[in-house]
């Protein structure tokens, strides 16, 4: 971390009430040494004094099965940065997956307020600015037991990574960004359990530049992984009351033109820090014997839309969003796609990104390959 940034830290901590200002010698509530290093700000060191509900999952052992399967998931909002938006295309899979979405501002993390309601924390975007109480919130949430996901960028140099070091350092892990990788860094293939379940995906077939880096062995594992380098890791505490932390070093994966080859490892990935098995849906298996287009789902809907459809051979497929007088709003996909089932996602914005206004659009689906053509056209509505 840049001399600049901690004594940033420093000063912001400095400001906020019960966070250790470093004051060396002593144990956290783990029993752990309280170590000082260039790359944790001493306010992200757990203070002795601090309370010991910090350790404690706020699970309940004793729920239900129903209250068990029940999945809250937060998702501080990504839209507000142009171009960025990843916090819709969570919520929108969380949905899918039958979990509660909630997309809350960047002001959510400035006190622990959020904590009750969410299950799972999805830091949705790596180009975010975090100051040090915010770092310290996610800090706080690990601590109750609660998983997260967090959003690095491609540059090792942004505040999401420099944090990223400092939380793991905190909760007794060692991580090293080793360097940023322009260009073209695909296919990147995806590892271990997020590779498989609950839905099989082998790569990532669009991922732009990242700052790759390495995990110690007994608390990282690496899931993304392109010409030796690892881009995505699974950090599991070493203290089993902490929750446990997926990181990716950027987001092009999900903001992929092709919005659906992104989706698969989204619900991968929510599924393991739920820990939820009830009512997952997973990617239909095999070919279809004919071509169709399902309803899209949710309808209506607000902002963001799912299109699924099945292609017997491969195919030149497009599918395109259409205002209802028949002027095109947007193209989806334009390409050729591999028999079996597929879906694109709709933002709901038009060819330039701007949002659309409230109202009925048509999406079409043109689709042909050995000789066999295609053609089948739905309508949708967007309710704001």
């Amino acid at each position: 971390m840049s001399k600049p940034i901690v004594a940033f830290a420093l000063l912001c901590a400095s400001l906020l009430p019960n966070v250790s200002q470093g004051q060396a010698g002593g144990t956290g509530q783990d029993g752990r040494p309280l170590v000082f290093s260039a790359s944790t700000p001493p306010s992200l060191v757990p203070s002795a004094n601090r309370s010991q509900e910090n350790l404690h999952s706020s699970r309940n052992p004793d729920a239900s099965p129903s209250e068990a399967v029940q999945v809250n998931v937060s998702i501080i909002e990504s839209s507000s940065e142009s171009g960025h938006t990843m916090d819709t295309l969570w919520a929108f899979t969380a949905r899918w997956l039958g979990y509660n979405a909630t997309i809350l501002p960047k002001t959510a993390l400035d006190d622990t307020a959020f904590f009750g309601q969410t299950g799972v924390l999805i830091i949705s975007s790596g180009g975010i600015y975090i100051p040090a109480n915010r770092a310290i919130t996610i800090l706080r949430f690990i601590r109750r037991g609660k998983p997260v996901y967090f959003q690095n960028e491609f540059s090792c140099g942004y505040a999401s990574n420099v944090w990223f070091d400092a939380i793991v350092d905190s909760l007794g892990g060692t991580y090293t960004p080793v360097g940023t990788i322009g260009g073209n860094l695909t296919p990147m293939t995806v590892l271990g359990t997020l590779s498989t379940t609950p839905n099989p995906i082998a790569s990532l077939a669009y991922f732009w530049w990242g700052c790759h880096g390495t995990g110690d062995t007994l608390t990282f594992t690496p899931f993304l992984k392109y010409q030796g380098n690892e881009y995505g890791f699974i950090f599991t505490p070493p203290n089993p009351a902490h929750g446990k932390v997926i990181m990716t070093v950027d987001q092009d994966w999900i903001r992929d033109p092709v919005a659906s080859r992104g989706l698969p490892l989204i619900k991968n990935i929510l599924v393991y820090l739920s820990g939820a098995t009830v009512g997952v849906q997973v990617e239909s298996p095999g070919t279809p014997d004919v071509f169709h287009l399902n309803q899209n789902y949710p309808n209506p809907f607000n902002p963001t839309t799912d299109i699924r459809y099945g292609l017997p051979v491969q195919s030149q497929v497009t599918v395109a969003i259409y205002n209802i007088v028949g002027q095109e709003v947007t193209r989806l996909l334009d390409g050729v796609q591999s028999a079996g089932y597929h879906e694109v996602v709709w933002d709901g914005t038009n060819a330039k990104g701007a949002p659309v206004a409230s109202g009925v659009y048509l999406y079409k689906l043109e689709a042909s390959g050995e000789g066999k053509t295609f053609t089948s056209v739905k309508k949708m509505l967007m309710v704001k």
